[in-house]
C-alpha cells in the first residue's frame, strides 16, 4: 500500500513569486512518484528494489500500465 508523500523534493531554482510547486495542493503542479515501500525504512541493500507503483509529471499519471 502506498504511504503519504513525506516532504517534496523538487529542489531546482524557480523565477521569483512562483509558487506553483512545493506543495501538494489543487491547481498546483506536481512531480512526484509512488514507491510500494517506504525507503527511510528498509534496509539499505533493499532501496534499489523498491516499486515504484507510479510516477507523475506536471499532475498527470505517467506510469507506463496506469496504475493508479
Amino acid at each position: 500500500m502506498p504511504r503519504r508523500c513525506s516532504r517534496p523534493s523538487r529542489r531546482w531554482p524557480r523565477a521569483p513569486g512562483d509558487d506553483s510547486a512545493d506543495s501538494l495542493t489543487p491547481g498546483k503542479r506536481a512531480d512526484l512518484v509512488v514507491l510500494g515501500d517506504d525507503p527511510r525504512h528498509v534496509d539499505h541493500s533493499r532501496i534499489g528494489g523498491i516499486e515504484v507503483v507510479a510516477t507523475f509529471v506536471d499532475g498527470q499519471e505517467a506510469t507506463k500500465a496506469g496504475k493508479l
